[in-house]
């Protein structure tokens, strides 16, 4: 959908129209802001009589701003996903990326009250002592060389949380599994049939410190 001001209904760019140097759908950065959250965006309309473009920014937010204040973004992601992404472009550009270089690292344009509010909740989750820690012979390969946090499993048990967000995130996750399935092969190497089940992790601080569960076969496997 395309955003509404409060001036008035936006006028979108078509596909691929560049307006001013600018192309809708391209990640940019907007002048003034001093969070990478609230600065870096994609490009979702542009006004005629305002002369503005409509920025969707990685905080969920809509800006109108004028060409003036846009530039090209540097980015330490690899993909940004917006309102106006494109799933077969977003496929492409997924399986580019894995291509070149194994993984990639995918930026949503999310609201961050939303995303604090679900952060609250596995917050909460920890006080309650429900996350736990993986085993050491595992937890670098889940979650990366020296990370160290408390985790969840976000699987169809009562007690998983039913936070919006997190939900979400994991049906996005199942829905690039299927976006990218044509791609498989040449990213992979092999066919991708399913997907693991999701895992929440909130990291540990370098004062804290958590017991890790016990491995089994399974977390081995």
């Amino acid at each position: 959908a395309i955003p509404r001001s409060a001036g008035g209904a936006m006028e979108p760019m078509e596909p691929g129209a560049l307006h001013e140097g600018f192309r809708l759908g391209s990640v940019v950065e907007v002048d003034g802001a001093p969070e990478l959250n609230d600065r870096i965006g994609q490009l979702v309309s542009f006004s005629e009589k305002e002369e503005t473009f409509g920025v969707a920014l990685i905080n969920g937010s809509t800006r109108q701003v004028k060409s003036s204040q846009l530039r090209s973004a540097n980015h330490s992601f690899d993909v940004l996903v917006g309102p106006r992404h494109n799933q077969d472009f977003l496929a492409e550009e997924v399986a580019s990326c894995l291509l070149e270089k194994s993984f990639c690292v995918m930026k949503l344009c999310q609201s961050q009250q939303e995303v604090a509010a679900a952060v609250a909740s596995l917050q909460k989750l920890a006080e309650q002592g429900r996350l736990e820690r993986l085993p050491e012979e595992v937890e670098e390969g889940y979650l990366g060389e020296g990370a160290r946090a408390r985790m969840l499993w976000f699987d169809d048990r009562p007690t998983t949380p039913q936070d919006k967000v997190l939900k979400d995130s994991d049906e996005f996750i199942s829905t690039m599994a299927v976006l990218l399935q044509p791609y498989c092969e040449d990213a992979l190497g092999k066919m991708v049939d399913a997907r693991t089940v999701g895992l929440l992790s909130l990291s540990l601080a370098p004062s804290e410190d958590l017991a890790p569960m016990a491995a089994d076969d399974h977390l081995l496997a």
